[in-house]
């Protein structure tokens, strides 16, 4: 191609190519036309501790297995349960930074992690601490050739962990992060980045996974990452262009429909309203006075309100006294009475002249009248009969009189207090009233009410011309922006279609190949297109992805990852990292045979097809020991566990 990629968009905005240059960069679309070799990615030892509890009973853990080379790795046993899947998932969670699809069984039993990787030409060993399930805590150590330890990078929480093995993992495989754009809503959406997690759905297969590539079946991530595995010249630039033009259309219509909710009105416009209300305010002069009134016979019904709030605490408290002085002179003329009551008792009954015993009926003797006279003791029970002081009792009398007279005066003179908070109260609230009114009749006139509308609407002009001077300004600016954007994303496709139709013809020639020997006999051809959907030429007739069974979508998924591959090292183009994790086959609904058959297949793949580490986890030692060789594979006999 003899234009450059500069050129071509310029040519296709009619802009200048330093005008392209600058937003591409500002925009951070880059012009990527053949993307870097593969880099390999490979599991050197995983390692883990901890301790397992079933039915109170706790093991100790403590596993270890180095399978450090290319080709074939198995892991085996005669029983379910073994704990295969763990060990993958295990070491996934250090490979990702995040776990996947550890158990939480699992997560419990484990308390130290450990896995050494080798990534491009760079070494790793991540080890991390695990507490209640999480990792939470660990450190990532860049070693040397001989495992010394070069640098140490700690990490203190899960979210740590994740950003750091993702900026790794990607520095280190020489993988950019791939460009998307997410609706927030309607009419809004912003650029982001699928980072490492997106990339290892292509390292394992298993019943979670139910995409052609990937872990998920998203159409828009799964056709990136496949077209980022094949390689494709310019994808990268077309997945970052398409990104960040979906954000500025979407800004744009954000922009349009907020300048809908202001009336779709003009600068010049909304500069005639605003100037139409500066005139009509100026000519208000007397309208200021008005609205002074209007302020002062506010603050005096406020200033009302406020002393009639206080006058009716006054009253509360003036009632409270009534009230109490009540009490007070109410107890005062019980003693009285009492006193005066003891008084004429005693006088009473002094005077008395008892004939007979009260008890017993005994006649009183004139003796004991006598003595009574005499001696001062009583005829009925010879006691002492001390005759009180007629002064001392006058002057109690007295004084308890005195303090009735004080109290009703007090009493008196508290129910005047209250008269007169009533009378207050009720001058203040006529008071009121007839401010309200005069405060009402103000409000009502036009020149106060008509001078208050016409600042809230100038208010309200001048920040609706704030906000379409800002969007017309955003508009100018961001349709240079929009117009590179789309001319780079067509041009960036017009370059993929001019190198795909190839790449993929002949990925899909060896995915047939590879499906064929794999087990499936009656595919005839594979087509894959680049929005990964894919069309399976079999038996006559044409299936889709979904229309495979189970054990059908497991190998061509594993068929189409190895030729992705082997195009990595035939043609230089695949971006694979070439380690592959597939898990429990027997799961997909695959007969014995067929399963024995893969087995066979995968074997030879690992051994004849360079850049490839592949571990297969599955029931049947004895299966799985015709393909793995012995030194390759991990078993555990009936009834026993693999850790």
């Amino acid at each position: 191609m003899s234009e450059t990629f500069l050129e071509a968009v310029a040519r296709r905005s009619a802009l200048s190519a330093e005008t392209v240059e600058a937003v591409l960069e500002r925009h951070s679309v880059v012009p990527s036309p053949s993307p870097p070799p593969a880099r390999s990615l490979r599991l050197r030892r995983v390692a883990f501790r901890g301790t397992k509890r079933i039915h109170g009973v706790e093991a100790p853990i403590d596993f270890s297995w180095s399978p450090d080379g290319d080709g074939i790795w198995g892991i085996t046993s005669a029983d379910n349960g073994s704990g295969k899947s763990s060990v993958f998932q295990i070491a996934l969670w250090a490979i990702r930074g995040a776990p996947k699809s550890v158990t939480d069984t699992v997560r419990g039993w484990l308390g130290h992690v450990e896995v050494d990787l080798s990534a491009g030409d760079k070494r790793f060993r991540v080890a991390f601490e695990v507490t209640n399930g999480v990792g939470i805590a660990g450190t990532v150590s860049v070693l040397g050739p001989d495992d010394t330890i070069h640098q140490l990078l700690p990490f203190g929480s899960a979210d740590a962990f994740k950003r750091l093995m993702s900026d790794l993992m990607l520095d280190a495989l020489a993988l950019e992060p791939i460009a998307a754009a997410r609706a927030l809503g309607s009419d809004s959406a912003i650029a982001y980045s699928d980072k490492w997690l997106a990339y290892t759905g292509a390292l394992l297969f298993d019943s979670d996974s139910d995409a052609l590539i990937g872990e998920f079946i998203t159409t828009d991530l799964t056709q990136r990452l496949l077209q980022v595995f094949l390689g494709l010249p310019w994808a990268t630039t077309l997945f970052q262009a398409r990104a960040r033009r979906r954000v500025a259309d979407a800004e744009a219509l954000q922009r349009r429909r907020q300048l809908q909710a202001l009336g779709g009105k003009s600068i010049e416009t909304l500069e005639e309203e605003l100037a139409r209300i500066d005139a009509r305010i100026a000519e208000g002069a007397t309208r200021s006075r008005a609205e002074a009134d209007l302020r002062d016979a506010r603050e005096r019904y406020e200033s009302i309100a406020a002393e009639i709030r206080r006058l009716r605490n006054a009253l509360a408290s003036a009632e409270d006294e009534v009230d109490r002085a009540d009490g007070e002179r109410r107890r005062a003329q019980r003693e009285l009475l009492a006193l005066q009551e003891e008084q004429a008792a005693a006088t009473f009954l002094g005077r008395l002249t008892p004939t007979c015993c009260p008890r017993c009926s005994a006649r009183i003797t004139e003796d004991r009248r006598e003595v009574e006279r005499v001696e001062g003791r009583c005829s009925v029970c010879s006691s002492k009969v001390e005759a009180p002081d007629p002064a001392v009792v006058d002057a109690e009398i007295n004084e308890a009189q005195q303090r009735v007279e004080e109290l009703t005066r007090a009493e008196r003179k508290a129910k005047q207090g209250t008269v007169q908070v009533e009378k207050a109260l009720a001058a203040a609230r006529e008071k009121l009233e007839q401010a309200g009114a005069r405060l009402n009749a103000l409000s009502s006139q036009g020149t106060a009410a008509d001078a208050q509308l016409l600042h809230i609407e100038r208010a309200r002009i001048e920040g609706a011309l704030e906000i379409v001077r800002k969007i017309l300004s955003a508009d100018q600016a961001d349709a240079v922006d929009l117009t590179v954007l789309k001319a780079a994303e067509e041009e960036a496709g017009d370059r993929v279609d001019e190198t795909a139709a190839a790449i993929l013809k002949h990925a899909g020639d060896e995915v047939a190949r590879l499906v064929v020997d794999l087990g499936m006999a009656d595919v005839e051809r594979v087509v894959i297109k680049r929005n990964a959907n894919v069309d399976i030429h079999k038996g006559g007739g044409v299936s889709t992805f979904r229309g495979l069974s189970a054990g059908e979508r497991l190998r061509l998924r594993i068929a189409t990852v190895i030729a992705l591959i082997k195009s990595a090292h035939q043609l230089g183009a695949g971006r694979h990292p070439g380690l592959l994790f597939i898990d429990s086959p027997t799961a997909e609904e695959m007969q014995d045979a067929n399963v024995e058959t893969m087995l066979g297949t995968l074997a030879e793949l690992a051994r004849d097809v360079p850049g490839i580490q592949l571990f297969v986890a599955c029931r049947g030692v004895e299966r799985t020991a015709t393909a793995v060789p012995a030194g390759r594979m991990l078993s555990a006999e009936s009834g026993a566990k693999l850790w």
